[in-house]
């Protein structure tokens, strides 16, 4: 099956316009990047991906397999992510500016999804400071990367790093072992499905191989990842195009966003939809109380 799909693939690739093949980058496909890639490959065309845009996943000199994503994102930050500093003095007087500079575009989306824009802006800061940190990971490379995780060669390899730092007994280990097999399977699929996600985006005319955000994939000032993008993301300067690198775009998208996953007029329903954007009880806290400071 695998040597059938790698043949498959290059017929395809050879009627494929010689103006794709001649890319900015190589435009030859390396036969040992096919091999590495094959499973990822072999999902992405069982759901249906552009084939242009596998191809230039496997011709694009910038696009490679980066084991650090594998590691990070299975495994996990060493600590517990601390929020405190995004609602202290600076991040309140930021917001406040923030609030002040786009406040006929806060108040549109205000009025259109019933989110508040203190809301909006107390969520963009957290994210990226307003667009100050975005992040500097191609997050192609993030999604490849984390979609090989479930192979036997990274399990092994996290396994290791995972033992370095263990301290339980050998009971608990295998039972570690095995949910970190069952999170790399996971983390794979849904890599896959960003992937997906982002040749549907490619296919709309974003040059997807050029974004960079975030070592998990998020990108833009809303930091959204691919799918999300697909579903939630808004033309909010209506120019015809859905940049969530653009200020207006943002703002609008994290209130569809928002309205969308169960924003209410109950603190319940409030922390419920910002909970969907980000797992997290002390994320949430903290850009309710950044909110609440930041009133103008």
């Amino acid at each position: 099956m695998k040597f059938i799909t790698i043949k498959i693939f290059l017929i395809v690739c050879l009627l494929i316009p010689s103006v794709i093949l001649c890319n900015k980058d190589s435009g030859i496909i390396n036969e040992k990047k096919v091999n590495f890639f094959q499973p990822v490959i072999d999902s992405l065309y069982h759901y249906k991906a552009d084939t242009t845009f596998i191809h230039s996943l496997l011709t694009r000199n910038c696009i490679a397999f980066d084991e650090k994503y594998c590691k990070i994102n299975v495994l996990g930050q060493a600590k517990k992510p601390d929020y405190s500093s995004h609602y202290n003095a600076e991040a309140v007087e930021k917001t406040k500016e923030f609030i002040a500079d786009c406040d006929v575009q806060l108040t549109e989306a205000e009025a259109l999804y019933g989110v508040p824009k203190e809301i909006i802006a107390a969520l963009l800061y957290v994210e990226t400071r307003h667009g100050n940190y975005l992040g500097n990971h191609r997050i192609i490379n993030v999604y490849l990367s984390l979609a090989m995780v479930n192979q036997p060669e990274f399990i092994s390899k996290n396994f290791d790093n995972l033992v370095e730092h263990f301290s339980g007994t050998a009971e608990e280990l295998k039972d570690y072992q095995d949910k970190l097999t069952k999170r790399a399977e996971m983390k794979a699929a849904w890599a896959v499905q960003q992937l997906v996600a982002m040749s549907k985006i490619y296919k709309k005319g974003v040059d997807v191989f050029e974004i960079k955000g975030s070592w998990a994939g998020a990108f833009g000032i809303a930091q959204f990842i691919p799918d999300s993008y697909l579903r939630w993301a808004v033309d909010g300067n209506h120019d015809g195009i859905i940049d969530l690198f653009d200020v207006n775009d943002a703002i609008f998208s994290v209130a569809n966003y928002l309205k969308t996953n169960g924003w209410g007029n109950t603190i319940e329903k409030e922390k419920q939809a910002l909970y969907q954007y980000n797992h997290s009880d002390d994320y949430v806290n903290a850009i309710l109380t950044l909110a609440q400071k930041s009133k103008m």
